[in-house]
């Protein structure tokens, strides 16, 4: 169906009574009459002003005669409003003695010649008026009046055939005024139309045009191209490409379509199609020959539009074209496998799926595009619409189907069909039957109660809400995959997040429906990661990983409406640094309690050797001390006995001078009385100096008592500081002394610490490789597993194996293998 209607009759009526419209009349229009006009879609003047250099060039309308004669042919050049100055103006030939000119323009009648780049276009029965604009940059103010109506054989039309012809009222107007139509137009372009509402049947290649009177319909040609557009209500015709409109007045009341066809003879016409199209690429840059508006059944093709299509009739551009020959079986061309085209559409498809034979199925998509591609021996089309979420549910689903169309849908599909044998009607229904390629996808949301499937396999299922899903049909079935975040009624089993859904549901076996949901699946309590629960008429089947740290375990089993039985094994390989993660606290405790043993040792040690040397520094102070005081005694006594010696000495000569002087004495005693004179001197001399002698000797004494009492002075402090030194601490044992041994008894506890240290350090497990296999199972009541291997450790530089075993368990969200290794039991690591 076109966007942009005529207006219907009532609403002509009403524009011919206020004067907006001219075209109530098919009579022939006098000069006067036209000129007189004021209706804009015959006299409107134009689009956007040129720039000043196109002005220039676009000159005012030019008349040139063979000659003076009045059987000269004239030419009339003109351009109308909005035409690049760079195209070639328009060329109307009439013969002299049919035109007239004046300072307001020119009058034409008769046999009227309208020159294209594809041949001459002819008007008969003309009464044309050209009026005059010199404010306009083409020079042109309006073109009105009558004509038969012209229908172009050039090009791929020389066998049109007009059986029945009408004469329309002659205009002029710019595609933006002229948009009502949907005649495809350039907006900012000034084109000729011509309008009428007498009867018009013929035949265009393989279309059968018929008009029925009564009926307004117009008439819109571009001579550039050449490009003509004929639009209107009460068209009818049939064909490949025909247009198949009402025809009888009552059908058009009914109806109450408008419907139309242009043809361009250079096959510009554009399609402008969506780019978010699945098959955008396809129709990129399209462009074709020919333009249908209104409901067009695409023939032998399981579908129609209503709306607009493109019609590219030669894309090989070989110049053979279904124009070229007369219908053959079923109304296609007799050479129509031959021929290439294309067409393009936009509207509201019908569809129906023959290939689907179980599902009698048909769809009606608004906003829909069809591409349908010719090739020899070959059809392809796409299609695309929206699905509205009106009705209860999506017409391709059958009533049997557990599926429900749960908002408005966007619908794409494809057929690719093999038309070798497309010359028959059998032929060409086994070829649509048993299509070479054919799907349709349905994109939106959907329900779908999965109560029936979950009965077959023994499971709860409900009804899964499936968003942003894909429905795919082809001559398999259905298959739908989208996404739904609604809760399994599975007891031990669920999904987190969004859950991806895939569907399959067979055409010829309901019962061997396939559900598959893939995600973030918890069983028991067990983390699956992306995981898939399956649902058949077998059953329902889990498949899944547990991701531990060492690797991935490989989950399967199965789920009924009360229990889940998984299982799996892997190969399992534990480095050593694994154990010293677990075991390592435990040894850097026992190792860091002997370093703490040796460290106390050997600060003992270290006091001890200072306290000692402290203590011999402090003996040998004394000692020294002592040997000083000695010593200095020592000076002191030999100094008193050396005076007390001189004193004896000189109290000794003083004795043997006494004794001396009492010998002499003795000795003059005895001398006779004679000899008492000379022995006197004598006496007196020995006696004299004897006694001198001793007179001086005890004055030396005197001097030397004196330095005796000083030192014996000197002796009694010596002594005193001899007496005053602690000899105790000579006599006392250096480890005796309490601060050595204090230190010796701390060291004896620390050796015994650092013996039951190293005790322990010698008791550690040992530190090693595991290698081996797990076998892990999920039930209703969680994980468990066992796992058994070879423990790899060193000792005293050569390798030591061993066998182990354990078990796995599930303990705060991680997966641990508890082993009994050499050194300890129980020792657990994170899988």
């Amino acid at each position: 169906m076109k966007t942009s209607k005529l207006p219907s009759r009532s609403k002509q009526a009403a524009l011919i009574a206020s004067g907006t419209l001219l075209l109530g009349s098919t009579a022939a229009l006098s000069p006067l009459t036209a000129q007189a006009s004021t209706d804009p879609v015959l006299t409107a003047t134009s689009s956007a002003p040129l720039n000043p250099a196109s002005v220039a060039a676009a000159a005012a309308p030019v008349l040139e005669c063979a000659n003076a004669s009045q059987d000269a042919t004239c030419t009339l050049s003109l351009r109308l409003p909005g035409t690049s100055p760079f195209e070639p103006a328009i060329e109307l030939s009439v013969a002299a003695s049919a035109i007239t000119s004046s300072s307001t323009g020119y009058h034409l009648s008769g046999d009227v010649t309208i020159k294209s780049p594809q041949g001459d276009i002819p008007l008969t029965n003309v009464d044309l008026l050209v009026t005059l604009d010199s404010s306009s940059a083409a020079g042109i103010a309006s073109i009105q009046g009558t004509a038969t109506l012209p229908f172009p054989k050039l090009g791929f039309l020389k066998n049109a055939g007009i059986t029945q012809n009408a004469t329309a009222l002659i205009g002029m107007d710019s595609g933006a005024n002229l948009a009502n139509l949907g005649a495809h137009l350039n907006p900012d372009r000034n084109y000729l139309l011509f309008h009428f509402d007498q009867g018009l049947s013929g035949t265009v290649g393989p279309m059968k045009i018929t008009a029925p009177g009564g009926h307004s319909a117009t008439f819109v040609l571009d001579p550039s191209d050449p490009y003509f557009y004929i639009g209107g209500s009460g068209f009818a015709g049939e064909g490949t490409f025909g247009v198949e409109f009402c025809e009888t007045e009552e059908d058009c009341a009914k109806t109450g379509e408008d419907y139309g066809f242009g043809i361009s003879l250079n096959g510009l016409i554009p399609f402008e199609a969506d780019p978010a199209l699945p098959f955008a690429d396809e129709l990129a840059d399209m462009k074709g020959h020919l333009v249908l508006d209104g409901t067009i059944p695409l023939g032998d093709l399981p579908l129609s539009i209503s709306g607009t299509a493109v019609v590219n009739i030669d894309t090989d551009k070989d110049g053979v074209t279904f124009f070229d020959s007369p219908l053959g079986a079923g109304g296609i061309p007799t050479n129509a496998l031959g021929i290439d085209t294309k067409l393009a559409a936009k509207g509201t498809l019908d569809v129906s799926i023959p290939f689907l034979k179980v599902f009698e199925t048909g769809i009606q998509l608004a906003e829909g595009t069809v591409l349908v591609n010719n090739s020899k021996f070959e059809k392809s089309v796409y299609f695309n619409g929206i699905q509205d979420v009106g009705s209860a549910t999506l017409p391709i689903i059958p009533k049997y189907l557990p599926l429900t169309q749960e908002t408005v849908l966007n619908v794409t599909g494809h057929f690719l069909i093999d038309t070798t044998n497309f010359a028959t009607p059998e032929g060409r229904q086994q070829a649509l039957e048993s299509m070479k390629e054919g799907y349709l996808v349905a994109s939106g949301n959907f329900g779908y109660d999965a109560s029936n499937l979950g009965a077959l396999a023994g499971v709860d299922l409900g009804n899964l809400a499936v968003a942003s899903a894909q429905l795919t049909l082809d001559k398999h079935g259905f298959a739908l995959a989208g996404q739904t975040t609604s809760r399994l009624p599975i007891p031990h089993v669920g999904f987190s997040g969004n859950v991806h859904v895939n569907l399959d549901i067979p055409a010829d076996d309901i019962n061997a429906s396939a559900l598959s949901l893939q995600g973030d699946l918890n069983v028991a309590g067990v983390p699956l990661g992306k995981s898939s629960l399956k649902v058949d008429s077998r059953g329902a089947a889990i498949r899944g990983q547990i991701d531990a740290v060492l690797g991935k375990i490989d989950m399967s089993g199965s789920v009924t409406r009360s229990s889940v039985n998984l299982s799996g094994s892997t190969g399992v390989y534990i480095p050593l640094s694994k154990f010293a993660d677990v075991l390592g606290p435990q040894i850097k405790r026992a190792n860091g309690d002997l370093q703490n043993a040796l460290d106390a040792v050997d600060r003992l040690n270290s006091q001890i050797d200072q306290q000692r040397q402290i203590v011999k520094a402090e003996h040998d102070r004394v000692a020294a001390q002592l040997q000083n005081a000695q010593r200095a005694v020592n000076t002191a006594q030999t100094s008193v006995n050396i005076l007390q010696a001189q004193i004896n000495a000189a109290y000794g000569t003083i004795r043997r001078y006494r004794s001396e002087i009492a010998s002499w004495q003795r000795w003059y005693d005895r001398q006779p009385w004679y000899n008492k004179s000379w022995a006197w001197t004598k006496l007196g001399y020995e006696v004299g100096w004897r006694g001198t002698a001793i007179g001086g000797l005890y004055t030396y004494i005197g001097g030397l008592e004196a330095s005796k009492a000083t030192a014996l002075g000197t002796l009694r402090g010596a002594q005193l500081s001899l007496a005053g030194i602690n000899t105790v601490v000579l006599s006392t044992p250096i480890d005796a002394d309490p601060r050595v041994a204090g230190l010796i008894g701390s060291l004896k506890i620390a050796q015994e610490t650092l013996r039951t240290a190293q005790a322990v350090v010698n008791a550690l497990p040992k530190l090693g490789d595991f290698s081996g296999s797990t076998t892990v199972t999920i039930n209703n009541d969680g994980l468990s597993g066992t796992i058994s291997g070879n423990y790899t450790f060193t000792v005293n530089g050569r390798p030591v194996s061993a066998g182990v075993s354990g078990r796995v368990i599930a303990a705060a969200d991680q997966f641990k293998a508890c082993l009994d290794i050499p050194g300890a039991s129980g020792v657990c690591v994170a899988l």
